[in-house]
């Protein structure tokens, strides 16, 4: 019996194992596809806010390096926020009205931090670029976000279109009215 036991316990932490190498073979595989996606369209946005804002060659440099550091700043910030409220919500139920009061404060100061990591980042890029042209950057932005969900709303992702079931002939005369 002690001997069976072995076997499973065995067998299954080899399995466990091959799992896991599997896993992260398969995940070094699709990483570099990942990486260029990604970059092509960090590409795209850095001309895109180029020709929109029509930097010019000495305002680039100082313009991204502004803009790097705050949406860096940014993301940190909202990944801190995320994770308490997660942590928050998760353990609502055990913890005392003291606790969640504190991490509500913790979370409100840092949506607060958000607020302040914008200020910086259009005083910074405005002394390169001006206030108009700094706005706009932030409205570029969500724009360049929409047109990039739109794309892939409408199946342009990569080239690719969605692929449309056929109609049969008798199916579509029904649909399309006779002229």
């Amino acid at each position: 019996m002690k001997r069976f036991v072995k076997v499973v316990v065995v067998s299954v932490m080899m399995l466990g194992v091959s799992g896991m190498v599997y896993s992260q073979e398969h995940e070094k595989k699709r990483s570099p596809e990942k990486k260029e996606h990604f970059e092509k369209i960090e590409a795209a946005k850095v001309l895109y806010f180029e020709q929109e804002l029509k930097l010019a060659d000495k305002e680039k440099e100082k313009f991204w390096t502004a803009y790097n550091a705050y949406k860096k700043s940014l993301k940190e910030n909202s990944r801190s926020v995320m994770n308490l409220n997660r942590e928050l919500y998760s353990k609502m139920d055990s913890i005392s009205d003291k606790e969640v009061k504190l991490k509500f404060e913790s979370i409100l100061a840092l949506q607060s931090k958000e607020v302040q990591l914008k200020k910086d980042f259009v005083s910074k890029s405005a002394d390169v670029i001006g206030y108009k042209r700094t706005i706009q950057a932030l409205e570029l932005e969500r724009a360049f976000k929409k047109q990039l969900m739109d794309r892939v709303k409408d199946g342009k992702e990569s080239g690719k279109r969605p692929q449309h079931k056929k109609v049969p002939s008798t199916m579509q005369q029904r649909i399309v009215p006779a002229e």
